[in-house]
């Protein structure tokens, strides 16, 4: 097994829902606005969750060299939410995303041991240079919006 995060979506092809198919990028909406709580760090309010999201991780990193398990666990089920809704959004399953685990969209995760020591700069360099995987992300993600207009168009 790879050292990389899977997606498994099971989708129907069968008994699918197309009343809602076109309604669906107002019916996430609420979902959408749950999960930017909290990866939003913009304004006062959500400076000060930010500081308690972000600033425990890199003082544990930087000082104890250890990546806080409760931090894993949290940036899976938000992991997690996002395919969820993503799924939804696209059309891709019909159940309507909850916070619960649901076994059609689910990931696999590979065996992480946040208690191993790390070096204090070694994730610190690793965000950084993910900068420009989130531009050919972000590239895909315009692209990838493109072709699903066109996709509904076509379904409708």
């Amino acid at each position: 097994m790879s050292n990389q995060i899977q997606t498994e979506i099971h989708v129907d092809l069968d008994n699918r829902d197309k009343k809602t198919a076109l309604f669906r990028v107002f019916l996430v909406v609420p979902a959408v606005i749950f999960i930017s709580s909290f990866s939003e760090f913009s304004g006062d309010f959500m400076g000060v969750i930010g500081g308690f999201l972000v600033l425990p991780v890199v003082l544990s990193l930087f000082f104890r060299n250890v990546y806080p398990s409760y931090v894993l666990a949290f940036n899976k089920a938000l992991l997690e939410l996002s395919n969820r809704i993503n799924a939804y959004a696209l059309v891709l399953t019909d159940d309507y995303p909850s916070i619960e685990v649901n076994p059609k969209v689910r990931l696999i995760y590979p065996e992480i041991d946040g208690g191993k020591k790390l070096s204090p700069w070694k994730p610190l360099v690793k965000w950084f240079l993910a900068i420009p995987l989130y531009i050919v992300g972000f590239v895909y993600v315009i692209y990838g919006l493109a072709v699903l207009t066109f996709t509904w168009f076509t379904i409708l």
